[in-house]
């Protein structure tokens, strides 16, 4: 008898994880790839936020707390940055299906150009008025 493959091992750059295959349910839905994105994104924001503690331990060695304070402002940062982007993932986990380009809507959410671009900043920078 064959057996089914039920994990995956891969790579994504920092460091490699093993993600439960079901090849009963299908690939992941765009909402789903979605969820995996913002979940990767706020793991790898806890692993900056440590390196930056392990940083500011080390400034505070070299050059003394005020370096060492304007690191962890860095740090907690990172930690209000992920707020939104949990909060962000536990609406998608949790939300109805919408209308999008999975069942019918004709627009494509990958073809939405950057802020830059809807500034009519091509260069990404922010145009300032004199």
């Amino acid at each position: 008898m064959v057996s089914k493959k039920t994990t995956t091992t891969h790579d994504h750059g920092s460091g490699s994880h093993v993600q439960p295959v079901t090849p009963a349910e299908g690939p992941p839905s765009r909402k789903e790839k979605l969820i995996i994105r913002l979940e990767r994104y706020i793991q790898q924001n806890l692993e900056h936020a440590e390196m930056l503690e392990r940083m500011a331990e080390e400034a505070e060695r070299w050059s003394g707390m005020e370096t060492a304070r304007l690191i962890r402002t860095a740090e907690d940062n990172i930690f209000l940055q992920n707020k939104p982007l949990e909060k962000a993932a536990l609406l998608l986990k949790t939300s109805k299906r919408r209308k999008g380009p999975e069942n019918g809507h004709t627009s494509d959410p990958g073809t939405t150009p950057s802020p830059a671009l809807r500034r009519g900043d091509v260069t990404g920078n922010i145009r300032r008025k004199c």
